[in-house]
């Protein structure tokens, strides 16, 4: 009878035990964790840091402290991350700016939680590999980004190093549409295949490495179907000034020359985008200049078919010929420059005379054909030579 009223008596005790625990956890739970003392890791960007961390300088202060805590925590896939109270919008705000700015997180997935306990709200984040998986396609992209980054750091200016890899994305990588959407950086440059996000994705982290600043911008886009589909891409601050840049638009994976690429969306402001890229988030972009629109920096840009367009396309021709390439890009300033120099250049087959032209100076320019690429909407045209 003792025996069993001992046992009774240790059963209760680790009822009461249980009960206590349970208790002081409930009554924990609704004391509100102090966020106070949280070293706010990406405030005041020093010159040496090349992530702007653009969506994380637009969010609350609450979410700004939850943003430090769970950026470190997802390298290592911790799942379940205790931040401060935030509400419903805080929340999408959050994820966005964790996936926007940080191009390196391939295996974190924008389908997470948040998820309260009397006071206190923990973030749930969701991944797509396992921790050793993950570790192993990093490895893969940290060297594939080293080996870019090493000879685009050998060109002196940030629009060098921007023309670098935009060039680099485009020959490197195809765009595929497939149930699975190819949309990381890791995609993009260790796969070669990726949709709008994966190109844009890998231009940040590429560009953040060089010390570009520059951040994702999202919307829609009218594609050469006439179709209206969500897009993204870039925006690039060059000497101080924002511009549009659109690497998946310039791939031309989609003609019979796969390997042309053109830089018909390579730094423009608002108004030429506009053209066919609608509903731009964020919306205060500032993308006004030219100086280091591609058209305008590298003499592509035309008025009218005067006596300079010749010689820029005969030098353009010789300069890529030179690089292994066999194209020439015109830009027109509008629609009426666009028209005459069209005239020009393919009704009256001048395109032609200039290659038969550049032949018979130099022998290796067998040209003896061409394709048109045109943009009527952009006022641009390109011309492959074979």
């Amino acid at each position: 009878m003792r025996k069993t009223l001992k046992v009774i008596g240790i059963a209760l005790a680790m009822i009461l035990v249980i009960c206590i625990v349970n208790n002081r956890k409930q009554i924990l739970s609704f004391i509100p964790t102090d966020f106070s003392k949280v070293e706010m890791i990406y405030d005041n960007r020093t010159d040496d840091e090349v992530n702007v961390r653009y969506y994380y300088n637009h969010l609350s202060d609450n979410a700004k402290v939850a943003y430090t805590l769970i950026v470190p925590e997802i390298y290592k896939h911790t799942e379940s991350i205790e931040i401060p109270m935030i509400t419903d919008s805080e929340f999408t705000a959050l994820n966005y700016a964790v996936s926007y700015d940080n191009p390196d997180l391939i295996c974190y997935s924008a389908q997470c939680k948040i998820r309260t306990e009397g006071n206190k709200c923990y973030f749930e984040p969701t991944y797509t590999h396992s921790q050793q998986e993950c570790n192993d396609l990093s490895s893969q992209l940290n060297s594939q980004v080293d080996k870019v980054v090493n000879e685009a750091s050998k060109l002196s200016s940030d629009y060098e190093k921007e023309k670098y890899v935009h060039d680099y994305i485009c020959e490197n990588c195809k765009y595929v549409l497939t149930d699975d959407l190819k949309s990381t950086a890791y995609d993009a440059l260790v796969g070669g295949e990726a949709v709008c996000e994966g190109y844009a994705r890998a231009t940040q982290l590429l560009l953040n490495k060089l010390g570009v600043e520059n951040f994702l911008v999202i919307g829609d886009a009218k594609n050469d179907d006439g179709e209206i589909e969500p897009h993204m891409w870039n925006i690039v601050k060059i000497n101080g000034n924002n511009y549009h840049l659109d690497v998946t638009w310039d791939d031309n994976d989609q003609t019979d020359s796969p390997d042309i690429k053109t830089h018909l969306y390579f730094n423009v402001t608002t108004k030429q985008i506009s053209a066919n890229h609608f509903n731009i988030k964020p919306e205060n972009t500032d993308c006004t200049a030219t100086e280091f629109n591609y058209a305008r920096a590298e003499g592509l840009l035309f008025g009218n078919y005067g006596k300079t367009i010749k010689p820029a396309i005969e030098k353009e021709i010789t300069d890529n010929f030179k690089n292994g390439k066999s194209y020439v890009e015109i830009f027109a300033v509008s629609e009426q420059s666009y028209r005459e120099i069209y005239k020009k250049l393919v009704d009256s087959d001048g395109i032609s005379e200039i290659a038969i032209e550049l032949r018979n100076k130099n022998g290796n320019m067998k040209f003896t054909q061409y394709q048109t690429f045109e943009n009527n909407e952009m006022y641009y045209m390109q011309f492959v030579l074979s």
